[in-house]
């Protein structure tokens, strides 16, 4: 049977973030589309990444744009921390998108946060619109194509949340109603729109120039 590393990831790095205030007005989501989505996607071990814009920041998600990379396993999130190509990739964001350019080592948070987080249950669809919702305890009561995670470790920043629910939704109409109707243990929802990712992007994930995929 052929697998999708989509839907069969079980670990994902979870990137919240929010860029510096001119960065709409300088193409920011272009640039995802058109450099950020791309290079990630050709990163071993990293299986599928995709760019989200939060479309109306509540307290319960407080930025304005999540990127999704899901990964082969454990040890391959552990290797992105050694590839000097992702660390120096992440230097030039910091000074052309970062809020605070100069922020690094104990500071870094101040320009996004970065949360290893390990599948708890579901294999949800794609579609072009979330509703995320998050916890501070395991969540019950969730629709059967959820999915949720767990915030297992914050790289950097410390956690807004121990869990994540994220369902997908046909259209941004059917957010309407989710904050009144929490499951279990959720405290907020917001809505989130796709910007990026290998599909819409016309390339296959995990793409790269000769290079291997770790699986």
């Amino acid at each position: 049977m052929t697998t999708d590393t989509y839907t069969d990831s079980e670990h994902m790095v979870l990137v919240p973030h929010t860029p510096r205030e001119d960065a709409l007005g300088r193409d920011y989501e272009k640039w995802l589309q058109e450099v950020d989505n791309p290079f990630f996607n050709s990163i071993p071990g990293i299986v599928h990444y995709s760019n989200w814009r939060v479309l109306a920041p509540t307290p319960a998600v407080p930025f304005t744009h999540l990127d999704f990379m899901r990964v082969a396993s454990l040890e391959a999130a552990g290797a992105l921390a050694a590839n000097a190509e992702v660390s120096e990739f992440g230097d030039n964001w910091n000074r052309t998108w970062g809020r605070y350019p100069d922020a690094a080592g104990e500071e870094a948070h101040m320009n996004g946060h970065l949360y290893l987080c390990r599948r708890l249950a579901g294999r949800r669809p794609r579609t072009r619109y979330l509703a995320l919702m998050p916890a501070s305890a395991d969540p019950g009561g969730i629709p059967d194509d959820a999915e949720v995670w767990q915030v297992t470790f914050a790289v950097i920043g410390d956690a807004r949340f121990a869990y994540l629910v994220v369902v997908s939704l046909a259209d941004a109409a059917a957010f309407a109603g989710m904050e009144a109707a929490l499951p279990e243990g959720c405290f907020g929802a917001a809505l989130a729109e796709l910007i990026a990712s290998p599909e819409v992007m016309g390339m296959p994930a995990a793409m790269s120039a000769g290079r291997s995929v770790v699986r």
